[in-house]
């Protein structure tokens, strides 16, 4: 499934979230899923976007890339209290950075900090569910 998206904000301002594409793989007893969200910065500032998103409640996260301008970058687990101390360390040297944290059961949400203008970014997380 692919959406194009070209929304705007009441006030007029673009939404950055351009597309958002879904795969899903079934063997057996198990699915496999991967969703990529394509934004665009297409102001002449930089901007955070933060994307909140349901999983299934017995889903598991297994994977997070993300792709900034063609340079592919992994995804590592850390602890709240670090990850939110280097991601906001980050936008205050003013890298990009991305933050996935989970807000609850079966509920997400991932923070792309400091996307620079004109800068395009796509974020791709994989989890898997028993059936």
């Amino acid at each position: 499934m692919n959406s194009e998206i070209g929304l705007t904000t009441l006030s007029g301002e673009l939404i950055a979230l351009r597309s958002v594409d879904i795969t899903a793989k079934l063997t057996g007893v198990l699915s496999e899923v991967e969703i990529k969200q394509h934004y665009q910065n297409s102001t002449t500032t930089n901007i955070e976007t933060v994307y909140t998103f349901p999983l299934p409640i017995d889903a598991v996260l297994t994977s997070l890339e993300v792709e900034i301008n063609g340079e592919l970058l992994q995804g590592r687990v850390k602890a709240n209290r670090a990850a939110e101390e280097d991601y906001e360390d980050a936008i205050v040297n003013g890298d990009t950075a991305v933050l996935l944290s989970k807000i609850s059961d079966g509920l997400y949400c991932i923070n792309l900090g400091n996307l620079l203008a004109g800068e395009a970014a796509v974020i791709t997380f994989r989890y898997a569910q028993l059936h």
